[in-house]
């Protein structure tokens, strides 16, 4: 009985992680989609003044509220651990009022200087619309933040998987509304002030205001949740015994302490690319090409960082729920079970990433232009060359928050920063004396992720003693993606003629099919870990079937 119940235990817990990697696969798929067809409405020009905006937004974000959930979650779990709720609740009153006081100074500041940040600094004047329009969503995420750590540190996130969706879902709506209404009126303008580039700055102000309304939904429902819980916390406080409560001051010391390592990770990866942007600009408009310097960064950040961002999704949305069960097991010393875990984690990963690469490299120019109006050559090309960062980037992340989860976040955040210096001085020297142009920003940033994910491994070694299979985590995906690759090449040549550009849709599910089948007979993959992977249940079915399991 004992057994069974451990047993069952471990199914719900089981089900709850993957339900919830469901979800933030979800939240996260919908931020990346919607800039799809917000690429089509403020065209790629519109796109580099919404990517500079969005990276000074993100830097603010990132300094008032990004690190809260994590910071107030775990500190209202150590209190509600010790039945100190009164404290839970002041833990989450000194992170909304810390949080605030950061964004409303942060806003005025920027609000102040946007003109001179966009014109002096980015080299992108007419970005000074949608940086103003971030801002008022900034104080809006410092509320969500403290909520969302509120609940996960009482035990459920579901709630903040919720709002994330809730959040994301309205974003999607009103992003695209705000980017074509006020699209419109910046035509207008533009035409009164003879610059057509009005038309797609105001379009990406529209997009940077809808931000606000997704986060106001987010908060909303958080609110509304609250308010059902308040009775259950009340009777909580009442219960509470603890005499004297902790000093505002001392909380918020310890919130920073808890969040700045979450922080310092984005902040370095945000002011990167914000960098390159700005020395990108500058290069154009001293080489004579200041014309073309929006378009060729939009298409950079609005197609082939949305298309390589989907597919490491795809490729670690089914792998961090596997995150819990390899920090259990490091948590109680089981190093061989944790190895056992890291592996199995780090070979889905590869097992996804890789025919995704693949994918991308052989279909680019039809998956563009299935997706995207305007600019294809230039987009096409940098998908070819750069889909290797899928691979890379999802071994990054993979090996991070295993690297994060074990207590080695001075050395994670390091490697991060040797990794971003590397890059921006490989930037440079592609840009200036390579003259590789746009394409500066892919080489670089992949082989300053190549080198992260050498460090991180390298750290695992020495940590965990862990030693990485290659064969069955690298060498069968890739011999299996390079056939369905052929097959894909040939198959979109013969596709395209019957369907033109929705010639993708059956060449990716063929594709996957031939993946699939020669993963399994190469025996690249088990059924065990196929059981483990969202649909995998049906791989199971159809394979046994067909007799290849």
């Amino acid at each position: 009985m004992r057994k069974m119940g451990i047993m069952e235990k471990r199914v719900r817990r089981k089900k709850k992680n993957n339900t919830q990697g469901v979800l933030l696969s979800v939240a996260g798929l919908l931020g990346l989609i919607k800039q799809i067809p917000l690429t089509n409405i403020i065209g790629d020009s519109g796109n580099a003044y919404y990517a500079a905006a969005y990276g000074i937004f993100m830097v603010l974000f990132a300094i008032t509220s990004y690190g809260l959930p994590e910071a107030v979650g775990q500190l209202v779990r150590a209190r509600i651990s010790k039945e100190q709720y009164k404290n839970a609740g002041r833990v989450m009153g000194a992170a909304i009022w810390i949080s605030l006081l950061l964004s409303f100074a942060g806003s005025a500041l920027v609000f102040l200087t946007a003109d001179v940040i966009a014109a002096e600094v980015m080299k992108e004047p007419l970005c000074m619309y949608a940086v103003r329009a971030f801002l008022p969503a900034l104080p809006i995420f410092a509320v969500v933040g403290a909520f969302r750590g509120y609940f996960q540190g009482l035990g459920t996130k579901m709630p903040t998987m919720l709002s994330e969706i809730i959040q994301k879902v309205i974003l999607l709506i009103t992003v695209l509304i705000g980017a074509d209404i006020l699209s419109g009126y910046g035509a207008d303008v533009g035409r009164l002030l003879k610059n057509e580039e009005f038309s797609a700055a105001f379009g990406g102000m529209g997009a940077a205001a809808a931000t606000g309304i997704g986060a106001l939904a987010g908060m909303l429902f958080l609110l509304f949740v609250y308010q059902l819980y308040r009775g259950v916390l009340r009777k909580q406080e009442q219960k509470d015994t603890v005499r004297s409560t902790e000093a505002y001051g001392q909380i918020i010391k310890l919130l920073v302490c808890a969040a700045v390592p979450v922080i310092i990770p984005v902040i370095l990866y945000v002011m990167c690319h914000l960098s390159e942007h700005a020395v990108f600009n500058r290069y154009m408009m001293d080489n004579g090409m200041a014309g073309a310097r929006a378009a060729q960064w939009g298409v950079y950040f609005g197609k082939y960082q949305v298309l390589t961002g989907m597919m490491v999704l795809f490729a670690t949305g089914n792998v961090f729920p596997m995150l819990p069960g390899i920090l259990n097991a490091i948590g109680k010393a089981d190093y061989k079970q944790a190895r056992d875990r890291i592996g199995g984690a780090i070979h889905q990963t590869m097992f996804l990433a890789i025919p995704g690469a693949v994918f991308l490299v052989v279909s680019a120019k039809p998956l563009i232009s299935f997706f995207y109006d305007g600019e294809m050559e230039l987009a096409s090309g940098m998908l070819r060359v750069g889909a290797l960062l899928v691979v890379l980037m999802s071994f990054a992340l993979l090996t991070g928050k295993i690297l994060f989860g074990m207590g080695r976040k001075q050395r994670v955040l390091l490697h991060i920063l040797i990794a971003v210096i590397v890059q921006l001085i490989l930037f440079v020297v592609f840009l200036f004396y390579l003259k590789l142009g746009i394409y500066s920003a892919v080489y670089a940033e992949m082989v300053s992720v190549f080198l992260c994910d050498l460090l991180n491994l390298l750290l695992l070694g020495r940590g965990m003693h862990y030693r990485q299979e290659w064969i069955r985590t690298c060498v069968v995906p890739l011999i299996a993606s390079a056939g369905m690759g052929i097959a894909e090449y040939l198959l979109l040549i013969g596709f395209s003629n019957l369907m033109g550009n929705m010639a993708v849709l059956p060449v990716a599910l063929i594709g996957l099919i031939l993946y699939l089948t020669a993963e399994i007979a190469l025996k690249g993959i088990s059924e065990k870990e196929l059981m483990r992977m969202l649909g995998g249940g049906i791989v199971v079915k159809a394979a046994k079937a067909v007799r290849l399991l």
